[in-house]
């Protein structure tokens, strides 16, 4: 955690974050874990911190991805 204070440049505070949460989302999501880490991160209202400390957080913002990507694609 004391990383992603530390870093003052958004990219490599994304890339810290997409780093630390991809695990737990390639477990929940499998092959659609790249996609849905990269949504969390390019999404403006989402608490990076909480991402890395609230698993309840990011349960919750990975199925909202999850089901809007699953949506996404249904339409294609």
């Amino acid at each position: 955690m004391a990383k992603l204070a530390e870093t003052s440049d958004a990219g490599e505070r994304k890339n810290f974050v997409g780093n630390t949460i991809y695990d737990s989302i390639h477990k929940a999501t499998g092959d659609q874990a790249g996609k849905i880490t990269g949504m969390l991160l390019d999404e403006s209202v989402v608490d990076f911190t909480k991402l890395l400390t609230d698993m309840a957080y990011l349960n919750e913002k990975v199925t909202e991805a999850f089901y809007l990507l699953k949506n996404l694609q249904t339409q294609q």
